[in-house]
């Protein structure tokens, strides 16, 4: 293991040397973040004692990641591109995930009069990250200072949100209005079959002056196979799940106003606070994984300028359930995330935040009501 991960960084350093040697000749861009931050967590799990953590962490403001992005015009309007995005860990300097060198993206494009066709790994278009991302507009943290303001915690879950063997079309921005299609063909060796989960996605976005909208739908054709090495299947034919998000923001020049709402069908994990946690798992005697849950959520919040930097607030709301068992398991959980960036220069910026979440989750007549109260202060360099 050791080895494969010399070999690895070895890789990445003969690559990204090699090719920063050819960027005037090739047009190709060496890019990245570095962030470190220092988090105060205290959780109550609603069962048991509580617990306090204070940690150094990467990626609290933002994701830690460096990249290679290039391009070379063909000629009559059409271009070829590519994106290499590797995340890692600023307090260990890890990789994000073990023996993978471009595990945030690589994909290669191909630009023209008809719009973009991309094939690779990427994000799913649900997300506030990535080349094709759709959701990066409607909640003034995205995916959180750490946890604080986090949209996916009112969100039912897409794990992973980046995936292998995706085909992504964007068309030409038409007079504000765009349309971007993703289809996730699934694990290698399994690619469109039965057996594996895949990712489809399609959504319209439109941008008229202050205002900025989208409208996302969501699925996932999930797969029969429990353990696909060794082909055991499911206990049963899961329930194909799909999401849908409307949302966007309006600037008033003084402040941006955000606002979402979100509906979904048939999820098998939720993202809020403490769900099928330990505590919900002794509490309610239900060790199966949950599936066709269903329910919605919303987010309103902020942004505005501030003695010199910028003020974020928001806050979120869901309602689930699932009918899977004998009787419903109900979820409710909310979240309020404020927080404050500042940039020291163009490239670096100074934040910090406090967030609460709280989720309740009730089943036969018995309940379970975990809460988590966060504070964050870090450092990103932008590069």
């Amino acid at each position: 293991m050791k080895q494969l991960n010399i070999a690895l960084a070895a890789a990445v350093a003969a690559l990204t040397f090699g090719m920063a040697s050819q960027a005037s000749a090739a047009d190709v861009q060496i890019y990245g973040r570095i962030d470190a931050g220092l988090v105060y967590e205290h959780t109550d799990p609603g069962v048991g004692d509580a617990t306090d953590k204070f940690t150094l962490d990467s990626g609290v403001g933002t994701a830690s990641r460096f990249g290679l992005r290039g391009s070379e015009d063909l000629g009559n309007g059409y271009q070829v591109k590519f994106v290499l995005e590797n995340g890692y860990k600023t307090d260990t300097g890890a990789l994000s995930t073990a023996n993978t060198i471009f595990d945030r993206e690589a994909t290669l494009q191909l630009v023209g009069p008809f719009g973009t066709i991309s094939a690779g790994r990427s994000a799913i278009l649900g997300t506030d990250g990535g080349s094709f991302n759709l959701l990066g507009g409607i909640n003034p943290f995205g995916t959180g200072m750490g946890s604080i303001g986090n949209q996916g915690i009112v969100f039912a879950k897409i794990d992973p949100s980046r995936r292998d063997n995706i085909l992504t079309y964007r068309s030409p921005n038409m007079a504000g209005f765009q349309v971007t299609a993703a289809y996730a063909m699934g694990t290698n060796d399994y690619e469109n079959k039965a057996g594996t989960d895949r990712y489809m996605g399609i959504g319209a976005t439109y941008t008229v002056g202050a205002l900025s909208t989208v409208l996302l739908y969501e699925g996932m054709n999930e797969g029969t196979l429990s353990n696909l090495e060794t082909g055991d299947h499911k206990a049963k034919n899961p329930e194909d799940m799909w999401r849908v998000t409307l949302g966007g923001n309006y600037n008033f020049g003084f402040m941006t106003v955000y606002a979402a709402a979100h509906c979904f069908g048939n999820a098998n994990a939720l993202s809020t606070q403490g769900w099928n946690s330990d505590a919900m798992k002794t509490t309610f005697g239900i060790t199966a994984a949950y599936d066709e849950l269903e329910g919605y959520s919303g987010i309103v919040g902020f942004d505005a300028p501030l003695a010199g930097g910028k003020v974020l607030a928001s806050v979120g709301a869901l309602k689930a359930e699932t009918d899977e068992f004998d009787e419903k398991v109900k979820a409710t959980a909310w979240f309020a995330g404020l927080g404050y960036q500042y940039n020291l220069s163009k490239s670096t910026r100074v934040y910090t935040g406090i967030g609460y979440t709280e989720g309740e989750y009730k089943y036969d007549g018995k309940k379970v009501k975990p809460d988590s109260l966060s504070t964050v202060a870090g450092l990103s360099y932008y590069f």
